[in-house]
């Protein structure tokens, strides 16, 4: 923890970056690293939608 400028304790990382909302992360453990939830999230979405990508890419889409 360091001081703000307005002297009350801030939360900071490792880095010594201020953390805002320390409520919404998800760890590995009391005090281990951060799970890659959101980033499995997004990779999935890609996954969804790549054979779609591929086949408007081909100009061979469904348009209906």
């Amino acid at each position: 923890m360091s001081e703000s400028p307005a002297g009350k304790p801030t939360l900071t990382t490792r880095q010594g970056h201020p953390v805002h909302n320390n409520q919404q992360q998800r760890t590995v453990g009391s005090r281990g690293p951060a799970t890659l939830e959101k980033m499995v999230w997004h990779l999935r979405q890609c996954d969804e939608s790549y054979g779609r990508r591929v086949a408007e890419g081909l100009g061979i889409a469904d348009n209906a």
